[in-house]
């Protein structure tokens, strides 16, 4: 498995079940509480 540097924030709405992802290149998404990880990493690779 490879980790990714992320941050994750809460996002600035009031549903609590959304993340708020930043990678380091500076791309930034939200997404539903139990979003497939894998998903999340493939987004990130298409990012270069």
């Amino acid at each position: 498995m490879r980790l990714l540097p992320v941050q994750v924030s809460r996002a600035p709405v009031a549903d609590a079940t959304t993340l708020e992802v930043a990678i380091p290149r500076g791309m930034r998404g939200r997404f539903e509480a139990g979003t497939d990880v894998d998903y999340v990493a493939a987004l990130e690779r298409s990012a270069c």
